[in-house]
């Protein structure tokens, strides 16, 4: 199953349809796929770990034979690794992975890193790594919201207001001056 991250409530859900198959669910994206690949059964039984920051986001497996993951920041002064469970940029190199855009160099120059005579190619994601080399998505970098004392990632506080039993989904907003917001659809009956 691929497409968005898939909730152990979809797994366990699939299963009891299909109680003697296996589940898989890749992470990608057109330009470079898969870059990781898990289990629905490691999905439910494995003990996720949580960023450094305490925030807790989608685990989708550790990368597939050939592809490197990294996390990164990026400010003025370069780009820098971030260790273990520091929630940054994702990166990804592999021969699976497109190395430009037909015809739209700035499009290349945008989402790749050339570094000697390799590239990496930024996602646009971000996540983390734990120290078994998990990664774990926490949303789009376009939908960060950058609040005075932190900053707040989609998937992350998504997860939370999802798991509450009368909601159907939501979403992180930034709202004027910093503020934020949370959009919330119930489920029909409420």
């Amino acid at each position: 199953m691929a497409g968005a991250p898939v909730s152990k409530t979809v797994i366990r859900k699939i299963k009891e349809v299909l109680p003697e198959g296996e589940i898989y669910t890749p992470y990608g994206a057109t330009e470079a796929l898969p870059v990781t690949l898990i289990s629905g059964a490691h999905k439910i039984n494995c003990i996720e770990a949580r960023a450094v920051n305490g925030e807790l986001g989608d685990l989708v497996g550790r990368a597939v034979k050939g592809v490197d993951v990294q996390i990164i920041e990026c400010s003025d002064e370069g780009v820098k690794e971030l260790s273990s469970r520091h929630i940054g940029e994702v990166i990804v190199r592999g021969k699976n992975i497109s190395p430009r855009y037909l015809e739209n160099k700035e499009a290349t120059a945008e989402a790749k890193i050339i570094e000697d005579n390799a590239f990496w190619h930024r996602m646009g994601d971000m996540g983390y790594i734990d120290e078994q080399e998990n990664l774990y998505f926490c949303g789009r970098k376009a939908h960060m919201v950058h609040c005075p004392e932190r900053i707040l990632y989609s998937v992350c506080v998504e997860r939370i207001i999802n798991s509450h039993a009368k909601v159907a989904r939501s979403a992180l907003v930034a709202l004027n001056n910093k503020q934020v917001g949370v959009v919330v659809e119930p489920l029909p009956e409420y």
